[in-house]
């Protein structure tokens, strides 16, 4: 395909074209951004003078000028412009405000010590257009007793309640890894974002969204609704259910049984072959499974570990046993399922030239014809955007001077 032709796909293609979004705050709202720049949006990120955390975080590697590249803020900066302002200085209110009356959407987070200027707990900004969407994620929300707490991925994993039903039933509780949390909230975000954009509103005003990251963690099903209708609060054990549920080591790989419903005993039996060991009618009794766990898990172990992974999810799966393959990430990027439907794509890298990254985590018909390039210095678009907000150099070079861009 020409460059011609797959430039006029975007345009046809990306329901986001033409929507000018503004990132600022940092890593809560950078996936939701991201989400929003595969859909076309003109996504114009804010970064302090001296950049984002995000440019600082591993893995790292050498560019060209010598310097370290971070290749997870790569990820998510690709596709976006980046435009230097220190965002929490009120100097830089004339400058915010040029940017945000052209502004669709607004993602913005804050934390106590740098606090996003403007921003109050409506969520408003005073410097957004009126009749933009401004989309506030934070940690724990702008209102309510810890609206100034501070929050990690970590930390909020640990604060839903999902950290105490991970991990091995012997030993400490497992965290899940990376910003896992903090996106969980980006993907939301820019769900919300996208609707609000393109759903149409018969009011002049905009729309004003609080999300928070401890409100859209706890809300998973792993431990709340458990013990909203039955009282039961699930521990590591009784997460996955008794046996057959859980992780089992096959021949060749993993396999991860979820067999929460009564008959889902029966249905695993009989595709191990019904062995007379597991035969025995009391096990088909969930609490008694529980109470027997190290009992079962040693008889079906030795069974398990005779089947292929593959073999063993497509006969359960056809007898009607919720399973899937387990994998570690680098059996889960050379998957040939994966592979097929060409979910890793190879895009440009600054530190590396280009890099194999997971492409977009929807697909469409025809697919988005996006146009990717790397993540660039905190000040690369500045002028540029500033020509086209008609500011002009006398009063740009008054703002180099206070330290505002």
């Amino acid at each position: 395909m020409s460059d011609e032709s797959s430039e006029a796909a975007t345009e046809v293609d990306a329901p986001l074209r033409g929507k000018r979004i503004i990132e600022v705050g940092g890593r809560m709202v950078s996936y939701a951004g991201r989400l929003l720049a595969d859909l076309g949006a003109d996504v114009i990120v804010l970064e302090r003078p001296a950049g984002e955390d995000s440019r600082r975080v591993p893995p790292l590697a050498a560019s060209s000028s010598g310097g370290r590249v971070s290749l997870d803020h790569e990820y998510l900066q690709q596709t976006k412009r980046s435009v230097s302002v220190d965002w929490t200085s009120a100097q830089a209110l004339p400058f915010l405000r040029r940017v945000g009356a052209s502004a669709d959407a607004v993602l913005v987070t804050t934390r106590p010590g740098r606090a996003v200027v403007g921003l109050t707990r409506g969520p408003t900004l005073d410097w957004a257009a009126d009749d933009a969407v401004v989309c506030a994620v934070t940690a724990y929300g702008l209102t309510g007793p810890q609206r100034c707490w501070r929050s990690t991925p970590f930390t909020a994993f640990a604060g839903s309640g999902l950290m105490s039903v991970t991990g091995p039933v012997e030993g400490p509780p497992v965290a899940m890894p990376g910003a896992h949390m903090f996106d969980l909230a980006g993907v939301r975000a820019a769900y919300l974002v996208q609707a609000s954009l393109l759903t149409g509103r018969d009011h002049t005003g905009g729309v004003a969204i609080d999300l928070s990251v401890h409100e859209a963690a706890s809300w998973q099903k792993l431990t709340i609704d458990q013990f909203d209708t039955s009282g039961r609060i699930p521990d590591r054990r009784t997460n996955f259910g008794p046996p057959p549920g859980g992780v089992w080591q096959c021949r060749d790989g993993r396999v991860d049984i979820a067999a929460h419903a009564l008959h889902h005993w029966s249905i695993f039996v009989d595709v191990l072959g019904r062995p007379d060991e597991l035969a025995d009618p009391l096990y088909e009794d969930r609490a008694m499974r529980v109470q027997l766990f190290d009992l079962l898990t040693e008889l079906i172990t030795p069974y398990m570990a005779q089947w292929g992974a593959a073999e063993f999810v497509d006969r359960a799966q056809d007898a009607g046993l919720p399973c899937a393959l387990s994998f570690a990430p680098g059996e889960m990027a050379d998957d040939p399922h994966m592979a097929d439907r060409q979910f890793f794509v190879t895009v440009p890298s600054i530190a590396l030239g280009s890099v194999r990254v997971p492409g977009h985590p929807f697909r469409s018909q025809p697919p988005l014809q996006v146009q990717r390039r790397p993540a660039r210095p905190a000040d690369a678009d500045t002028e540029t955007l500033c020509k086209e907000l008609g500011v002009g150099e006398e009063e740009l070079s008054r703002w180099r001077a206070a330290g505002v861009v």
